[in-house]
């Protein structure tokens, strides 16, 4: 008896417009595949001190706005990703201790995942100078294939050029 193929998705909040296409694409060859969705939490911004109240205060508040926007952009995802699968799969929501792309890739490690799914980091240049792009921290460290989802430009969709193939790390 075979072992049915484990399929993790990650979704980390900073993919492409357009990329649950590539997934689907991706999926398509596996239909009878056990799928797990992992939403990923962001890493814990550090702590702020501040002698005045006023400075503490308006921190608090802007960290706040901003976990409440990722929190809603992960949530858009993860709905537009549902719509997009045909059966409904396992969802789990994780917290993120040092970085999105370790979180994923330490999960499939614990899963056991034999694929993990990922879309690319769409993140501008100068956040990814900072922290290394996700997509390529979960292919370096996955002890599984990975599947990069990175789907065209809007204006190259426009011209009926179709996806990109999916890129695909083999395991080391």
């Amino acid at each position: 008896m075979t072992e049915q193929l484990k399929i993790l998705i990650a979704i980390h909040g900073h993919e492409p417009e357009g990329w649950t296409d590539d997934v689907r694409v991706a999926l398509t060859p596996s239909p009878d595949a056990v799928i797990r969705v992992l939403v990923v939490g962001e890493p814990a911004a550090a702590g702020f001190t501040s002698l005045l109240p006023v400075a503490r205060r308006r921190y608090a508040d802007a960290l706040r706005l901003a976990r409440a926007l990722a929190t809603d952009s992960r949530r858009r995802r993860l709905e537009a990703l549902l719509a997009h699968l045909s059966a409904p799969p396992e969802v789990v929501h994780t917290a993120c201790d040092t970085d999105e792309g370790r979180t994923i890739a330490g999960h499939a490690a614990a899963w056991p995942a034999h694929i993990v799914v990922v879309g690319r980091d769409a993140r501008t240049p100068l956040p990814r100078w900072l922290v290394p792009a996700i997509h390529e921290r979960v292919v370096r460290d996955a002890p599984c294939a990975v599947i990069v989802a990175a789907p065209l430009p809007r204006r190259s969709r426009r011209l009926g050029r179709g996806l990109d193939p999916v890129a695909t790390a083999l395991p080391r």
